[in-house]
């Protein structure tokens, strides 16, 4: 595990870095998935990935419990 943090909170801290917002600006996480599921994902076998949307960027969590945050383009912009 790389943090002793829930996955949960990682995965609002970093968005609201990449934002440059305070997590509380943040649309509640639970919105965007299933926060219990999210957080089990470091019992979930190997080589497991989560992807999804949340606050204008896409999320993706390994079973390593890294989290990766990155800008999701607009629609007819390309990234």
């Amino acid at each position: 595990m790389a943090d002793s943090q829930p996955i949960t909170q990682r995965t609002v801290q970093a968005v609201a870095s990449q934002t440059g917002k305070h997590p509380l600006e943040l649309p509640p996480l639970g919105r965007s998935i299933d926060v219990d599921t999210l957080n089990d994902l470091e019992d979930i076998a190997a080589d497991t990935t989560v992807q999804f949307s949340y606050a204008g960027h896409t999320v993706t969590v390994r079973d390593d419990a890294e989290v990766d945050v990155t800008p999701t383009p607009q629609d007819g912009v390309n990234a």
